[in-house]
């Protein structure tokens, strides 16, 4: 089974090839916010360097945040669109899914695997403490500080994720903490899309929305045009 995997989430955008949970093949722009120009050509790239046709994806991933909203937006609505128009289905894990699966791989014998995406300031998106991606994942927005994770001091602890280099400023010395700084890309999506795929479950081509977590900051404008 062959599946096309779309990471729009952050400031470069990418997308990957994986049969059967194996990654083929990955593309990825190399200029930042041009998410809305390039996925598209990345896609036709990819098909053609894995000599696959849209006739041969049976399913599209699409990491469904959280991110930069706009990027979000995109990478969803691509997704979307590819899936109703090849009639296949829609896979939609969320990006702090995707760290801790990618983890659990490279860095295994955790106690507890941490997720974290960079938010504003000294917040991050994460989820609480996860032993394994059976349990329920309890998304939200966090503020870091010194006692962030005091409880965990004794544990073996893996923090992953571009939220990373800021908790790595804070926590104390302690030599069972892994800290890997780094972004999703549609690369580690790989085993957890073919997970989903077998375990049929599928996302609902019309329901589904990109998890925000925090609700866009908007700002007004305060300049005065007419009088």
């Amino acid at each position: 089974m062959h599946i096309l995997q779309i990471d729009a989430s952050s400031t470069l955008c990418s997308v990957a090839m994986a049969q059967d949970g194996r990654l083929l093949h990955m593309e990825i722009n190399d200029e930042p916010l041009q998410h809305g120009r390039d996925i598209n050509i990345l896609t036709d790239e990819l098909l053609s360097k894995c000599g696959c046709s849209m006739q041969d994806i049976d399913a599209v991933s699409v990491n469904s945040g959280p991110g930069s909203y706009t990027a979000l937006r995109i990478g969803m609505a691509t997704a979307k669109g590819l899936c109703y128009g090849l009639d296949i289905p829609l896979l939609a894990p969320s990006g702090l899914d995707i760290l801790v699966d990618y983890a659990m791989k490279k860095y295994p014998g955790a106690a507890y695997y941490i997720p974290m995406i960079d938010a504003r300031r000294m917040e991050v998106y994460t989820t609480d403490p996860v032993r394994n991606l059976d349990q329920p994942m309890n998304y939200k927005a966090k503020i870091l500080n010194e006692m962030s994770y005091s409880a965990l001091i004794e544990q073996k602890v893996c923090f992953i994720g571009s939220g990373v280099k800021k908790w790595k400023d804070l926590w104390p010395e302690h030599n069972q903490w892994i800290g890997a700084d780094v972004e999703v890309d549609a690369g580690m999506m790989s085993r957890i899309s073919d997970q989903l795929l077998k375990s049929d479950n599928i996302s609902n081509l019309f329901a589904t929305t990109p998890i925000y977590i925090k609700k866009p900051n908007i700002t007004t404008s305060k300049k005065v045009y007419f009088n």
